[in-house]
C-alpha cells in the first residue's frame, strides 16, 4: 500500500531537479561493536541522507551503545 503522507523532496544538482522521498531509518542494533562504527561511517557518507535516523539498541552488553553515543554527539 502506498502512503501518501510522505515527504516529497526536491533538489536542483545543477543538471535539473531531482524528486525524492524522505526515509527514516530505523536499523535494530545488539551486540554490534564490531560492525556498528563501519556501518554509522557509511550512512554518514551517503549523498542522500534519511530525514530521521534512529538506531534501536537492544540491550548491547559489548559497547555498541558507546559507539552510538560517541558519533550521536557529531551527527545530531
Amino acid at each position: 500500500m502506498r502512503d501518501d503522507s510522505a515527504i516529497s523532496i526536491s533538489t536542483d544538482n545543477g543538471g535539473g531537479q531531482i524528486n525524492y522521498l524522505a526515509y527514516v531509518f530505523t536499523p535494530p542494533a545488539r551486540n554490534e561493536a564490531m560492525f556498528i562504527e563501519q556501518t554509522i561511517q557509511s550512512v554518514i557518507g551517503q549523498t542522500i541522507r534519511s530525514a530521521r535516523w534512529v538506531i534501536v539498541s537492544d540491550g548491547s552488553t559489548d559497547g555498541t551503545d558507546d559507539i552510538v553515543k560517541k558519533y550521536a554527539a557529531d551527527h545530531i
